[in-house]
């Protein structure tokens, strides 16, 4: 019974955040209603608990989580979906396997690897930066030196495809919550692997 809970809200968690990522990196908005269709994992999670005598941990990871939301938010480091997506994994806790270190720690780790892939992200746009500027800025109009210096990790700089001669600064996507997925499916390998992977 353990596990087929677990494996059900594996499974509703990886659709949640695969759509997620998906709209995130196609029109960087993700409608209420995914999260919505997220929290029917609480319950079982909330079951999961009681039964096992985990609940006063669960409730203290999630105030936790919660907490470095709303931080978060506030100081403009996470959007609102990018929050909730983390607060999902929280509440649902969404593995196989139930264990106290797990519980605790699964998803500041999951923070902890979406942000380390946003510094993977962000160093390839500045190299990207470094080799446009260095063949295409230096001599141009429209490349101003004080942009370079500001912008180099949060805007790009490109040719327009229209008009090969201009060229431009432009914002930077980052879909945090694609590496929020990455990130949790690398842990669901290493959360689950003894289920699979006999001793």
């Amino acid at each position: 019974m353990e596990i087929i809970l677990g494996f059900i809200t594996v499974i509703l968690i990886f659709f949640v955040l695969l759509f997620a990522s998906i709209k995130d990196v196609q029109t960087n908005i993700v409608t209420n209603w995914v999260w919505i269709i997220g929290l029917f994992g609480i319950p079982i999670a909330s079951f999961r608990m009681i039964v096992t005598g985990f609940l006063l941990p669960y409730v203290l990871q999630t105030l936790l989580i919660f907490i470095l939301v709303i931080v978060g938010f506030r100081i403009g480091i996470i959007g609102g979906a990018d929050g909730k997506a983390i607060l999902i994994i929280s509440l649902t806790y969404p593995w196989i396997i139930l264990d106290i270190v797990w519980l605790l720690l699964v998803p500041f780790f999951i923070l902890l690897g979406g942000f380390l892939l946003v510094g993977v992200h962000s160093l390839v746009v500045l190299i990207q930066n470094l080799i446009t500027w260095k063949h295409i800025a230096p001599n141009h109009i429209d490349a101003i030196k004080s942009e370079k210096k500001v912008f180099w990790v949060t805007r790009r700089l490109e040719r327009k495809p229209t008009t090969p001669d201009f060229i431009a600064w432009k914002p930077v996507v980052v879909p945090l919550i694609l590496y929020f997925f990455v990130s949790y499916l690398v842990l669901l390998i290493l959360v689950s692997g003894p289920i699979f992977i006999p001793s």
